[in-house]
């Protein structure tokens, strides 16, 4: 898998290989590959939540659980129909996108 020139508008394409180098490049995109692969944004499941496909985990949860202190192998056990794969890419995927809003709690109890 190479990291092509991005076309991002007619007559500007962008040479991302040179810009950011090509190990950086080819992992993005293997992760733009493995997020095809593996997640799905879909009004009728959970709403449109991002969730791993051919379920209704979102990829919020996992992150939580791996916050929580479970880990990738916990995550498998409990669910032995994912693969490592998938549960990599979203919790990537929802660390690169944080849901919008109002953060829960009280933010500034932290601060006092």
């Amino acid at each position: 898998m190479t990291a092509e020139p991005l076309e991002i508008a007619p007559a500007v394409t962008v040479d991302v290989p040179a810009l950011v180098g090509s190990d950086l490049a080819e992992k993005a995109a293997r992760y733009l590959e493995a997020r095809e692969d593996h997640i799905v944004v879909d009004p009728e499941i959970m709403g449109g939540t991002p969730v791993i496909r051919g379920t209704r985990m979102t990829v919020y949860s996992v992150l939580g659980k791996l916050a929580g202190g479970d880990t990738i192998e916990d995550i498998l056990a409990d669910n032995p129909h994912l693969t490592r794969e998938a549960v990599e890419t979203a919790a990537l995927y929802a660390r690169t996108h944080p849901i919008m809003g109002r953060p829960g709690g009280r933010p500034w109890a932290k601060a006092a």
